[in-house]
């Protein structure tokens, strides 16, 4: 009988509040039963069964939306999860390897308070979402491959996501170049590779620099021989320079100008003398070489500009602080990814005098570059050898990738964008007398 009269008490609030406007009055649709079950914890919930075991049908349709993984739209994204069986090539795949670069993050998530935020800017997560995973992974020792799958599996959810529908993206490749250099001037080393100012600005143009706007504002590091070879190094954002007496600097990514950033390579096929099959960074290089005179009016198109540390070790880092994992972190844009996010990365890569490759690797998104914006935009980390030079200037393929979110940060997101009022309901039977709660369990 007490029964009976919770489910006459919950029923008649579900049809006043959608009659006085309480339900969300979004655009897309409501989150699945999983998301609702997760925020009212005193509802008993069946994972495997993907039900609400005793809660009769009328009463649980009017609670949630019965469609399965049904997508949601956070800011501009469409979000779906799906199994992790429809991620091509899951099961082939090496993902200890990734679990290994997942890790260097981890130890950047758990330095975090919980509260810091570590999402994009369109899927807001904090470090408190990332922590119990990260938890789980460094406690993992002599991993299997078995092991590593498992893992991704137990703490993630892979989501499907695009403006509306899946959407596919441009993937290139990076690596760390080697240059010749000098810690001063001279007549053949005279471009200077500058560490951070004091104050940083975006009024200081790539031009203005150039033209010593910096100088005593900002410390050089060293001086390698061309302003086109310090540009492109600014594209990779990592650098070896070799000393005439063999040493080598480490130089990494500190910081921009702020300015906006304009691809050298568009400006040549606006002026149509290059067109989008033929301009790689060899054939840029070449040109600039036979045109000395027209290396600065090309080069200052690009008012974006950037500056290095001096890591004083062998060590790429990327943004997240920590060094980077060859052939599996990849550059993101962070408007749209969170750093330290995994990511399923299906594309293509150059093999010399070869066909291209079909290249199937969980990625983590590791790092940023000025160059790398997008939805769907990706840049691989190959390392410092020819091969990685090989790949990070000859790789320009199409291709999508599948982001890889913590299982509860899903439900919590989910949870975020129900409506205030559906907000105070759920929080309101979270405080329910616990007789009742029991009652319906």
């Amino acid at each position: 009988m007490k029964r009976k009269v919770v489910y006459i008490i919950l029923a008649t609030i579900c049809i006043f509040s959608s009659a006085l406007g309480f339900l969300p009055q979004r655009k897309f649709q409501a989150p699945s039963q999983n998301a609702l079950v997760s925020v009212i914890p005193s509802i008993p919930y069946t994972k495997s069964s993907g039900h609400l075991p005793l809660i009769k049908a009328p009463l649980a349709k009017a609670m949630v939306n019965q469609k399965p993984a049904a997508p949601m739209v956070v800011n501009q994204l469409t979000l779906k999860q799906i199994p992790y069986y429809k991620l091509p090539g899951w099961q082939e795949a090496d993902v200890k390897k990734s679990l290994s670069a997942f890790r260097k993050s981890c130890e950047t998530f758990l330095k975090k308070d919980p509260d810091h935020p570590v999402g994009s800017k369109q899927i807001n997560l904090k470090a408190e979402d990332w922590q119990p995973a990260c938890k789980a992974a460094l406690s993992m020792n002599n991993v299997y491959e078995e092991e590593a799958r498992q893992f991704f599996e137990k703490w993630f959810y892979p989501i499907e996501f695009g403006k509306k529908k899946p959407s596919k993206g441009v993937f290139t490749g990076y690596y760390t170049p080697l240059v010749k250099g000098s810690l001063t001037r001279s007549k053949v080393y005279n471009t200077p590779i500058y560490g951070m100012p004091a104050k940083r600005s975006a009024s200081y143009t790539r031009e203005q620099i150039d033209k010593g706007v910096l100088n005593h504002k900002a410390p050089v590091i060293a001086w390698i021989n061309s302003p086109v070879d310090r540009l492109f190094l600014e594209i990779e954002g990592a650098a070896v320079v070799r000393l005439k007496n063999g040493k080598d600097l480490y130089l990494s990514y500190a910081g921009e100008n702020g300015a906006p950033y304009t691809s050298i390579g568009s400006v040549l096929i606006k002026k149509g003398i290059m067109n989008k099959d033929n301009a790689s960074k060899t054939a840029i290089k070449h040109y600039l070489s036979n045109n000395p005179g027209k290396v600065n009016p090309i080069l200052h198109q690009n008012k974006s500009f950037v500056f290095f540390q001096n890591l004083k070790k062998p060590a790429a880092l990327g943004a997240q602080g920590m060094a980077l994992t060859p052939g599996y972190s990849l550059a993101i844009d962070r408007q749209w990814i969170p750093l330290g996010a995994p990511l399923w990365l299906v594309t293509k890569v150059p093999v010399p005098n070869e066909p291209q490759k079909q290249f199937k690797r969980l990625m983590i998104a590791q790092d940023t570059g000025g160059a790398i914006r997008g939805l769907v935009r990706g840049d691989i980390y190959w390392g410092a050898s020819e091969k990685a030079a090989y790949l990070g200037e000859h790789m320009k393929n199409q291709g999508r990738y599948w982001l890889l979110l913590p299982k509860h940060a899903i439900h919590k997101i989910q949870y975020n964008y129900f409506s205030p009022k559906i907000k105070q309901v759920i929080q309101a039977v979270k405080r329910w007398p616990s007789w009742i709660r029991h009652s319906i369990g």
